[in-house]
């Protein structure tokens, strides 16, 4: 087999698995709660903690309505939530639309304005490397938010009760963004846009949201970044070890490891470094057949100036030679440039000989 060929397969075999370790950490119960406060407007200001119980909690019609005691007790009990996520059917299977895979599908009970009721919501979460793909990732994001809602159809709603359809959250974490969608969130919803008069409200139609993260290159200060932003960093970092994972982890956001956690952790560091050796591998062979080429283009280029400097200056002194009888040594050398002592030089060896 080719040398490249096999390098390029381990490589590729290598961020396959770094991919699969980073989307079971994405899995755990308290990374999603962390997503859903920091970008999905029923959160926002939440406890994560809180918010951890609510995601696959039971169904709508177990949740209470009355105080807001009522509604902190409700989902499931602090001691038994289970750290990772079930998650829903991330294949979408339309006839004549072909078949999508989601990377990660919840459903969660989203706080309503009424005090201790709830409204179920779809999330879909999606890691991106966002090399360069030859369209726009928002419009992907529309097409699978689409699919969710449209798959909706005899499982949450059925014949024309289209009030039932859940809302759908599209998170698309991107890894290694363009320049300028580095250390950035963005969120597209649909509202309506009054054209004349005041009749849209968006309640009727807020059933789809594209959320963007984009991650900076490096892990930001907590005073330059959000929290969203600097939790998603430290997890899919090349760059930062293990134990500087743990650290920012446990110090920063509360989020203790179970051991599994942690092994899956260190899998994803260990394969995160190995990609990082590639890249620089890679990289220094580069720079040095670079480097040669650049040294072979210069020296080309250096030769021939030279060699046409030293063209000139033989030029020079074959014409001194010949105004040796016809003009004094310091005109000579005023007129081609050549020092008085080269043109005197030149005549004591034409005496000589």
């Amino acid at each position: 087999m080719d040398k490249n060929l096999y390098r390029d397969l381990e490589v590729a075999d290598m961020k396959i698995r770094y991919d699969a370790y980073a989307k079971a950490i994405l899995s755990y119960r308290i990374i999603l709660a962390h997503i859903l406060v920091g970008v999905v407007p029923e959160y926002e200001g939440m406890d994560p903690e809180e918010v951890a119980r609510l995601i696959e909690a039971p169904a709508l019609s177990a949740a209470p309505v009355g105080t807001g005691e009522q509604a902190r007790s409700f989902g499931i009990p602090a001691d038994a939530v289970p750290p990772l996520v079930k998650g829903e059917n991330t294949e979408s299977r339309i006839p004549g639309e072909g078949v999508i895979t989601l990377d990660i599908l919840i459903s969660a009970l989203a706080p309503e304005q009424t005090a201790g009721s709830y409204r179920k919501t779809l999330v879909d979460v999606e890691a991106q490397n966002c090399g360069f793909t030859g369209y726009w990732i928002e419009a992907r994001a529309v097409f699978y938010c689409s699919r969710v809602i449209s798959s909706q159809q005899g499982r949450e709603f059925t014949d024309s009760h289209y009030e039932q359809i859940l809302t759908v959250n599209s998170v698309w974490i991107l890894t290694d963004p363009p320049a300028a969608a580095r250390n950035t969130v963005t969120r597209y919803t649909f509202q309506p846009e009054n054209l004349y008069g005041e009749y849209g409200d968006r309640k009727r139609c807020d059933l789809m949201r594209v959320i963007l993260i984009g991650l900076p290159k490096e892990l930001p200060e907590p005073e330059e970044s959000t929290p969203l932003i600097r939790l998603l960093t430290t997890i899919f970092s090349l760059k930062l070890s293990f134990t500087e994972k743990r650290d920012i982890l446990t110090e920063e956001f509360g989020i203790r490891m179970d051991p599994e956690t942690e092994g899956r952790m260190q899998e994803m560091c260990n394969w995160s470094e190995a990609i990082e050796r590639d890249a620089l591998e890679r990289g220094e062979k580069i720079g040095m057949e670079r480097g040669e080429k650049i040294g072979m283009e210069r020296g080309e280029k250096i030769g021939m100036e030279r060699g046409k400097e030293i063209g000139m200056e033989l030029n020079r002194l074959e014409n001194a030679k010949e105004l040796l009888d016809v003009l004094g040594p310091e005109i000579i050398a005023q007129k081609l440039k050549l020092s008085l002592e080269t043109v005197l030089g030149l005549r004591t060896g034409a005496e000589k000989s």
